[in-house]
């Protein structure tokens, strides 16, 4: 669940429908809480629009799935100089970067969760797998900081689980960046990687 990435958050809020469910999600939570790695992975590109509608910056990468195979992700708003270098790994349950605070919003304050197939070669937007089944895929929560997931437990049994379309206070941020860039050179050096070299070079 996304609520294991965040472990300070307050609230889940689903939103962009889709045929088979929500498929993007903001985890609500205070500026620069951490946001965990939910798998292994690389990033492949970063950007810091940082603007009234797209605070912070975002980073696209693929995730690999404990089966192999690698599944593509955009993760926004994040504090700048927090997150990984393009091109770097991570192994599961490294800190991705810090929430960046909404000036315009201070309540909405939030990072930004989305998915394409596995398998697939573009980056989101627009994503296309429900984030719900995204998110299933990644498997158990981070284990790498044991404190960290007991808090996201404990906090996960008074999470409030909201859908856009029932929120009263849901603020919709700026449209991110839809890339025509094919990201396949890169998706396939990332998957022939030993497994080993996520854990080298994250430390």
């Amino acid at each position: 669940m996304a609520i294991h990435t965040v472990p300070a958050a307050t609230s889940v809020v689903r939103h962009n429908p889709g045929p088979e469910g929500p498929q993007a999600v903001d985890v609500r939570a205070p500026r620069g809480s951490r946001v965990l790695a939910p798998l292994p992975g690389r990033v492949s590109l970063a950007s810091c629009p940082d603007t009234p509608l797209l605070p912070g910056c975002q980073i696209r990468g693929f995730l690999r799935l404990p089966n192999g195979t690698f599944m593509p992700f955009v993760l926004a708003h994040l504090q700048p100089g927090t997150f990984p270098a393009e091109g770097a790994f991570f192994q599961k349950g490294a800190i991705l970067g810090r929430v960046a605070f909404w000036e315009q919003h201070p309540a909405s304050t939030h990072v930004h969760w989305a998915f394409r197939r596995p398998g697939e070669t573009l980056m989101p937007p627009p994503a296309n797998i429900p984030i719900d089944r995204a998110f299933e895929l990644c498997g158990p929560a981070p284990m790498t900081f044991a404190i960290a997931l007991e808090v996201s437990e404990m906090d996960d049994e008074n999470l409030e689980r909201i859908n856009a379309e029932d929120s009263e206070d849901h603020v919709e941020h700026g449209e991110i960046e839809v890339l025509d860039e094919d990201f396949a050179d890169d998706a396939k050096s990332f998957e022939n990687a030993p497994i080993g070299l996520f854990e080298e070079e994250a430390r």
